[in-house]
């Protein structure tokens, strides 16, 4: 179980004026809009546009208008197994795969059912028996099942075939182990494993045969874990352990590196260990969601890290900084399941205003918010006339405010 929610009383004061919440206004959906529970712990786009959050109350499906909220019934053997939704991955045919505390379900898109039985649809694609841990889709449209112990099995969607890659001690070239924790495709449709000991390896998907390998989490901590990655634009792994407070961990698969992202170092310092996922923004922003510390934003080209987190009194912060989940669909599109405030979602499509306004206690926002006169000098900044609180310049480059107030001695 992840720790419970606590406000972040001990942020450091580099935190507070590091944060860029002023940045990103974003728009909230929660149990006022129809969501059928706060607490969202997964989020997928599916085939048809729908958006799918699944809760710790209800599986809910969204359509940009509304909600329409799916649960168990004990009368009704076609409901979902129960209502609490940790997973949702897409499935040949506009189906779904729903994993939930009782185990795996098979929504149907045209009947808007679900199946419980799950092992006679993995039957029916001639796939064994077993957990399913997660499930992804490659370039080719083709569907990869990694299984708990069982290895990972792809299914061809164009001859409806499927084939099996686990562990053999008689085959070098295939996976490490069976025990897969994590699956991706990258942008050149190469698929990363990542396994509960650590070990990572890129697949080539026309041979099934292991390409590189990567032995350096499993060389620092024997303990098996959960893990899970993402690939980025540059081809560069991230990892993190799901509710594990190890931070996270960026393999460059060209140097054999690994740094580690943590609040303590000796790599880049983020603000909170316990990482719950991580996106690519459309500039190239790494985000890394965590369950107590917000939004880590990491910028490959300069090295440095900032802070999208929660402000009381900004109704357009991140709503939590307890983030359960983080997903960026296909339009580029980023949604936040937060921990007990519902959705945030940010269009970066849509141009939005950057707001600066006074906040107590910070001496690095805008001195006062009464404003009523600008003008912009040679240099590009902003010089800004309030009502009652002098005049103040703004240094775009360094975005840094100086208030300049009459003193009756000099």
């Amino acid at each position: 179980m992840r720790r419970p929610a606590l406000l972040l009383l001990a942020i450091l004061p580099c935190l507070v004026l590091c944060a860029q919440a002023g940045k990103y206004s974003f728009s909230k959906l929660d149990i006022y809009n129809g969501l059928s529970h706060n607490q969202v712990n997964t989020i997928l786009k599916d085939n048809t546009g729908f958006l799918w959050f699944g809760t710790m109350s209800g599986l809910n499906r969204y359509d940009s208008y509304g909600f329409k909220v799916f649960r168990h019934s004990a009368a009704d053997t076609t409901s979902i197994n129960d209502n609490y939704i940790s997973g949702i991955y897409q499935l040949p045919g506009n189906d779904l795969w729903v994993n939930t505390r009782s185990g795996g379900n098979i929504y149907q898109s045209k009947t808007e059912k679900f199946e419980r039985n799950f092992s006679r649809y993995l039957l029916q694609h001639s796939l064994p028996s077993g957990t399913i841990r997660s499930v992804i889709r490659d370039r080719q449209g083709d569907f990869w099942f990694a299984y708990d112990s069982l290895g990972v099995y792809r299914y061809s969607t164009a001859t409806g075939k499927t084939k099996g890659y686990s562990y053999s001690p008689s085959a070098n070239n295939g996976p490490a182990t069976s025990q897969l924790s994590g699956i991706r495709a990258d942008a050149q449709g190469y698929i990363w494993m990542v396994h509960r000991n650590g070990i990572v390896e890129k697949m080539d998907p026309a041979s099934g045969k292991i390409m590189y390998r990567n032995n350096e989490l499993n060389r620092r901590n024997a303990t098996l874990f959960n893990y899970d990655l993402f690939v980025d634009r540059e081809g560069q792994v991230w990892l993190w352990t799901l509710n594990e407070a190890n931070g996270a961990f960026l393999l460059d698969p060209a140097k054999g590196v690994i740094t580690n992202f943590s609040e303590t170092g000796p790599g880049v310092r983020i603000n909170n260990n316990l990482i719950t996922g991580v996106i690519q923004d459309g500039k190239g922003i790494i985000w890394i969601g965590t369950d107590h510390g917000g939004i880590n934003l990491f910028d490959k080209t300069t090295g440095r890290v900032s802070f999208v987190v929660s402000d009381p009194k900004d109704p357009r912060s991140l709503a939590q900084n307890s983030i359960y989940s983080i997903y960026k669909d296909d339009s580029g599109m980023i949604w936040v399941g937060t921990f007990k405030q519902g959705i945030n979602y940010l269009d970066e499509n849509i141009a939005r205003f950057a707001h600066y306004r006074h906040k107590d206690g910070d001496p690095s926002s805008l001195p006062a918010d009464d404003v009523n006169a600008f003008v912009e000098d040679g240099n590009g900044n902003l010089w800004i006339g309030t009502n009652g609180s002098g005049l103040i310049f703004f240094d775009r480059k360094k975005q840094q405010f100086r208030n300049y107030r009459h003193d009756p001695a000099n």
